[in-house]
């Protein structure tokens, strides 16, 4: 896809949805709108509702749009850094638990580049005065594909509340050496940070996926912007749910 903005006719065209051009066309929907639409759930949702776009097709539709923006921030970033070179990545995404077990299964997101994934797991609603607050800790996935623990439960120094989006921010650099914080969704001056060392986490050309890791087993990988979630199915309806918020080079002074 080229830097230059596409016709929403094309767009179309290539993702197979062609049923929706005239639509567009009779409304005067420009590929303006749909791409300012992807930077909000309602934004989305209310584009889709215009040109009534089912469910499933905006999906696709989305992803599409979201690989040309990334296409376009990259190449403007080549621009400005006309040798590519950065120090790392800078990821921030949300994550929360939403059922009545606290401490019966961890939250986790998991962290994958080309060589290794890594597990970010706490358990909000999970501690007290007796106990380790929040349970942080941080495992790594083994190819016999069981997870090794790199770092125990920790206490937090608060327990995170259910039924909150709590936020999750990274940095990744090519040293390998990296740091983690956790801010309380319904608080900010609770945060949590953790340094971590993993050579093999950072990639210079590939940034590292997202994933809800849940029980060792990956979810789909999520985009930037998208929120994925996943339901234990034990019967307590206990639903893990995340959202990419960002992820972002870091470049060299």
């Amino acid at each position: 896809m080229a830097n230059q903005l596409p016709k929403l006719s094309q767009v179309f065209e290539e993702t197979n949805l062609t049923k929706y051009v005239d639509t567009c066309e009779e409304k005067k929907i420009k590929i303006e709108h749909a791409l300012k639409a992807c930077s909000s759930d309602d934004g989305w949702s209310s584009f889709l509702n215009s040109i009534e776009m089912k469910p499933g097709h905006g999906a696709r539709l989305k992803r599409y749009l979201n690989q040309f923006l990334e296409t376009q921030k990259a190449e403007q970033e080549k621009k400005t850094n006309p040798k590519g070179e950065h120090k790392g990545y800078a990821i921030n995404l949300t994550l929360g638990y939403y059922g009545s077990r606290p401490g019966a299964r961890g939250t986790s997101v998991a962290v994958i580049s080309p060589e290794v994934t890594l597990y970010f797991t706490f358990h909000p609603g999970y501690g007290g005065s007796f106990s380790c607050a929040g349970g942080f800790r941080l495992e790594q996935l083994e190819k016999s594909g069981y997870p090794q623990t790199r770092v125990p439960n920790m206490d937090m120094g608060w327990v995170p509340p259910m039924s909150v989006q709590h936020n999750f921010n990274f940095e990744l650099n090519s040293e390998g050496k990296h740091k983690i914080s956790v801010t309380n969704g319904s608080n900010n001056d609770q945060v949590f940070e953790l340094k971590f060392e993993s050579a093999d986490l950072f990639d210079p050309k590939i940034p590292p996926a997202i994933s809800l890791g849940y029980e060792f087993k990956n979810t789909e990988k999520v985009d930037i912007g998208e929120t994925i979630e996943c339901d234990a199915g034990d019967g307590y309806n206990n639903v893990h749910k995340l959202t990419l918020v960002s992820v972002e080079k870091i470049f060299k002074d």
